[in-house]
This record gives structure tokens, C-alpha cells and sequence, in this order.
């Protein structure tokens, strides 16, 4: 199962509040499944972690949080794939912002489904599987 920006920055956020949220009770259910991060997931985090006002401390909390899952980076067939789902989606007048695209090539490669809050630009996607919480 992989994890999109949305996901990780309110699992992050609930934790910051001691909060359990939407993010921590969707973690809760899906229990020992085996969590995966895009590379371009944790591009987006590191960007937002720079951006802070404690790039430390928040770079800690992610390296936490994320200890336990596996990031995926593209594999050889990425690029094909990227050209296909991009002009399919331009041909549709439904283009997404790149790293949503990028993100969601990798998932569709994988053959894995997603958790997100944003299924508004991830279930342009043709092929992929896109859960909310």
C-alpha cells in the first residue's frame, strides 16, 4: 500500500497534536499491510520540511514515522508509462499537477493502491486504485 504527501503530512500533524485523526484511525485499519513510499512522496515532504520553521526537528519526525516503510523509486518502464498517462490525460482537457502525475505513474507500475486525500487529481489516473479516509 503506498502513502501519498497528504497522508504522511496529517499522520504527521495528529501526531503533532496528539490527535487520532482520520490519518492515524486509516493507519489503525490497515494494520500490518506493508507500507511504501513514492520517492516523489518523499521529494514533496523533504520541500515542506525545508520550508518549516525547525527543519530539524521535522526532518526527525519523518525519519520516525517513516522508519518502517519502503521507498520505491521508478523502474525501467517508468518513463513509457509517464508519456502514456500524461498525453492521455492532456488528450481528456484532465492534466494533473506533475508530481501527482509522477506519483501516480509510480503506483500504477507498482500495481499497489494508494491512501490519499487527494483523489481529486489520483483518480484522473486510469489503472490505479486511490483509497480516502
Amino acid at each position: 500500500m503506498f502513502l501519498d504527501t497528504s497522508f504522511i503530512v496529517d499522520l504527521m500533524r495528529e501526531s503533532n497534536t496528539g490527535a487520532f485523526g482520520p490519518a492515524s484511525k486509516k493507519l489503525k485499519i490497515i494494520g500490518s499491510t506493508k507500507l511504501r513510499l513514492p520517492l516523489f512522496v518523499l521529494c514533496e515532504l523533504q520541500a515542506g520540511i525545508e520550508n518549516s520553521s525547525n527543519p530539524a526537528v521535522e526532518l526527525a519526525k519523518l525519519q520516525e514515522l517513516t522508519e518502517f516503510m519502503q521507498v520505491v523509486y521508478p523502474t525501467p518502464g517508468f518513463a513509457m508509462t509517464y508519456g502514456e498517462i500524461e498525453m492521455t490525460l492532456r488528450q481528456m482537457g484532465t492534466p494533473i499537477p506533475l508530481m501527482d502525475l509522477l506519483i501516480a505513474v509510480l503506483v500504477k507500475n507498482e500495481g499497489s493502491p494508494i491512501i490519499t486525500r487527494d483523489v481529486k487529481h489520483l483518480n484522473r489516473v486510469p489503472g490505479i486504485v486511490v483509497y480516502t479516509y
